[in-house]
């Protein structure tokens, strides 16, 4: 394309086009596209790739992420992993602590000894010197310096007590009121951001915000530095822009709203909880100040001291699922910091309110599921051969070769992948992050998501709501709901949890199928034409539910999906695109028009006479268990029921064009 005075060549392989930057222009887009939020270097170069291409786009915009301050200010720096093992951050202060000794130091005031500590949960180092070496002074040193003082019931002159025992959970409490704030605040003051980051994170969109909202948030933002009123009074203050932003945000289509109204919606959220947290930490009694002085929660035996924690979370996951992940995702590493410091109290505590086992087991090894199960398949054949549904068994793949399962999806068809993710930390039982309910209560019991509420999304009182992962669990994993089928079912279905949630990434793996398309022509974006943000990028949701969950029949859009069983059983039924028009889509109906008026749980004569067409489509079946993977061509028709509570992934990706069936 002219410019006037050059010709820029532009790739229009992706659906739109892409100019070839020249090298005097590329370091001006990564830093347009750079300061309007910060937001680290990976996503950096999906900004950038998404409008613009040049040989060496990665490595350029790596190289100059890099360099960029603020970018590095807001990334958390981790221990790095060992090559033979994983190293994850504990959920206690006492869980692992690495000692040195250095001696023959020169002597400074009778001290020749230096004993060094890295606490690895609060990833702080600190070194003591100490006059000897024996046990007793070295745990003396170690308790005093590094974790505060010892609990009034502690006997000090007990030498059984200067043992291993010294170190266990309980003994002391790291998050007692002072030393809560003080690990909050030494976080806050290492990767908090600072006001002119905030002040700079809108200063693109002011022309979409104008002049009277600008003025309001900079005075939002000069009480914010000040820390002079309550922070109730702070937060009444807030309350005009999020009702003015929370218009705009359900104002047409959630795809079509600006981002910068998200933008500024999580930007006052993320205020909010600072300021709480900076005027608490200035406060002479930090808790006694309360988030909602007229909130009370009955059921939290430690609401006085951490209610205000249990809201704040609440408020920063709402800037997240609302809003956008600013500051290198900050929100949501807070919120993940809140919830350690809630979850250590309750150890040391020997809370158990948390823990549901007693109400539901998530448990593959129970007979009773395989019995039920077994009771499940003998019904669905006995209709299907009653009402003559023609449906074969999918097939079943022992964890195929890139270049078989390249060679698979050519045929259009749905088939089951085995053994392929028995290495996932989600899925493996010998792994600490294995997927279970009281591994999600315990990690993530307070972060807030959005549920799907009722049987299925085609009926009138379908809806959704958020509520905590512990709300979600405690009622709908209860068993006289589960075994109940008229009740409301509660459904976290399809949502990206892991960009709320970044560190449950850790927990499972992309497969490598998701790399194959299948063809050497470029991949098609159609059904993306309007959301750019998509291409060439992996989506991942998550699917977490209580027995009796439901997914109507329908169909998704032009992409490859992979549907990874971790826990749990489905019944699965599949038809091709082509018996589109025997399925009977709810055509006059927009928002259904993926769905089939064909309702599977409820297989009759009756069913089959109202849709007489229904009788000529040929499908696939199969119950898919833990460990495997369910791959589903693009436009293909899928029924999913739970038949126990089960936690499944799916994958979307893009495949060749060529590959996408016609609908007839």
């Amino acid at each position: 394309m002219g410019t006037g005075r050059e010709t820029l060549l532009s790739d229009t392989s992706a659906g739109m086009d892409r100019p070839n930057v020249p090298k005097h222009y590329r370091r001006n887009i990564f830093n347009t596209m750079n300061k309007l939020s910060h937001p680290g270097v990976h996503a950096t170069i999906k900004f950038v790739a998404i409008q613009f291409f040049w040989p060496g786009t990665n490595e350029d915009v790596r190289k100059w992420g890099f360099s960029c301050v603020r970018c590095q200010k807001y990334k958390v720096i981790r221990h790095k992993k060992c090559p033979w093992s994983s190293d994850t951050t504990p959920d206690a202060c006492f869980d692992h602590v690495h000692l040195d000794l250095l001696r023959r130091l020169p002597d400074s005031s009778e001290y020749s000894y230096l004993l060094t500590f890295v606490n690895r949960f609060t990833r702080w180092l600190e070194a003591e010197p100490i006059k000897e070496i024996t046990a007793e002074t070295v745990v003396r040193a170690f308790i005093e310096q590094s974790e505060g003082h010892p609990r009034n019931r502690c006997l000090w002159h007990q030498h059984d007590l200067l043992g291993l025992m010294l170190l266990g959970r309980g003994f002391f409490d790291p998050v007692d009121p002072s030393d809560k704030m003080m690990l909050i605040r030494n976080y806050l003051d290492q990767n908090a951001p600072s006001l002119q980051d905030f002040d700079q994170l809108i200063q693109s969109y002011q022309l979409e915000y104008g002049i009277i909202l600008l003025r309001d948030y900079q005075k939002l933002l000069q009480m914010y530095n000040t820390t002079e009123i309550s922070f109730h009074e702070f937060k009444y203050h807030t309350n005009y822009l999020l009702q003015y932003i929370w218009e705009k945000l359900h104002t047409g289509h959630w795809k079509n709203v600006h981002i910068c109204w998200r933008i500024l919606y999580s930007s006052i959220k993320l205020l909010i909880v600072l300021y709480y947290l900076y005027k608490s930490n200035n406060d002479d009694d930090p808790n006694s100040y309360q988030f909602d002085p007229d909130h009370s929660d009955d059921h939290d035996h430690d609401r006085y001291h951490y209610h205000p924690f249990i809201e704040l979370i609440k408020e920063l996951d709402l800037s997240l699922i609302m809003g956008y992940p600013i500051f290198n995702q900050f929100a949501s590493k807070l919120a993940s910091k809140l919830h350690h410091i809630i979850m250590i109290k309750r150890r040391l505590c020997n809370e158990n309110d948390l823990s549901l086992s007693r109400l539901f087991q998530l448990d593959n090894h129970n007979p009773d599921i395989h019995h039920d199960l077994d009771h499940d398949l003998d019904r669905f054949i006995q209709i299907n051969e009653q009402i003559k549904i023609n449906l074969n068994k999918l097939d079943h793949i022992n964890c195929p070769s890139i270049e078989l399962f390249n060679d698979l999806i050519k045929f259009n068809k749905p088939f089951i992948i085995t053994n392929a993710i028995n290495f996932w930390p989600a899925y493996n039982n010998n792994n600490q992050h294995k997927w279970t309910i009281n591994y999600w209560l315990h990690h993530y019991g307070y972060r807030l998501v959005p549920i799907e509420i009722g049987q299925k999304y085609t009926q009138e009182n379908w809806g959704q709501k958020l509520m905590t992962i512990h709300e979600f669990i405690n009622h709908y994993f209860n068993q006289s709901i589960i075994n109940n089928e008229n009740t409301m079912k509660g459904y976290l279905a399809q949502y990206d949890i892991f960009t709320q949630i970044p560190e449950l990434e850790n927990d499972i793996y992309i497969p490598d199928y998701c790399y194959v398309t299948g063809g050497d022509e470029p991949i098609n974006n159609s059904d993306d034409n309007d959301n750019h943000h998509h291409i060439d990028t992996i989506e991942t949701n998550i699917w977490f539910g209580p027995k009796n969950t439901i997914s109507p029949l329908h169909h998704d859009n032009d992409r490859a999906n992979l549907l990874t069983q971790i826990h749990g059983y489905k019944l699965i039924i599949l038809y091709s695109a082509l018996e589109t028009k025997n399925l009977y889509p709810y055509n006059d109906n927009p928002m259904l028009c993926n769905t089939s008026k064909i309702d599977l749980d409820h297989l009759n004569i009756d069913l089959m006479n109202e849709f007489p067409k229904f009788q000529n489509v040929h499908g696939y079946y199969s119950i898919l268990k833990p460990g495997e993977m369910l791959y589903i061509p693009p436009r293909c028709w899928h029924y999913v029921r739970s038949l126990t509570a089960s936690y499944s992934v799916n994958f979307w990706w893009n495949i060749s064009s060529s590959l996408i069936p016609s609908w007839e």
